[in-house]
């Protein structure tokens, strides 16, 4: 579904932009202390995830826009000459610069995305795992279900307008075309 594939191309877009990572992937939400440890070891890293959504709101096709906001979780570690807070801090600058506008490759189902925005989650207890995280978020609205329109049929090119009683058929010189698209 488009939330799925939404987060896929996401996820695809930021290993591009981002080739040191040592992962990105869709994650299911929030971190607690126990998966902080468990990921500390794939750090750096970046995990997307859906936060909550808006209403639908009808498109007039049939189709709904659903507002999403989504969270890309930064989590960094030291390395060698370079502390994990210099290392986090470039991440969300790259990926707030990244955000705006993005469609991710899915134009006819997703908005442009709106500006990012960052929070740095650092705590205590965070910092004694030996990671930095911050959370940058956005968003994005995506169109849901069919549009009632869309169809595999031929569309007319040129609107004609006739006048009575010069209507109908024998009469297809009479008519003038008021209308074309190319």
């Amino acid at each position: 579904m488009i939330l799925n594939d939404l987060l896929d191309a996401v996820c695809a877009d930021f290993k591009a932009v981002f080739p040191h990572l040592k992962e990105c992937k869709p994650h299911g939400g929030r971190f607690d202390k126990k998966e902080l440890k468990r990921i500390s070891g794939k750090a750096p890293a970046i995990y997307v995830a859906p936060i909550a959504t808006g209403k639908a709101v009808p498109a007039g096709t049939g189709e709904q826009d659903l507002p999403v906001s989504i969270a890309a979780f930064v989590a960094t570690i030291d390395q060698r000459k370079l502390p994990r807070a210099v290392s986090a801090l470039n991440l969300v600058e790259g990926l707030i610069a990244r955000i705006n506008d993005q469609v991710w490759g899915i134009p006819d189902q997703v908005h442009p995305a709106g500006p990012g925005a960052a929070k740095n989650l650092y705590s205590g207890e965070i910092d004694r795992i030996g990671i930095a995280l911050w959370v940058v978020s956005w968003q994005q609205k995506v169109r849901l279900g069919e549009d009632i329109w869309k169809t595999d049929f031929p569309m007319p090119t040129k609107l004609y307008i006739g006048f009575a009683p010069d209507i109908g058929e024998g009469h297809e010189d009479d008519y003038q075309v008021i209308g074309e698209s190319k």
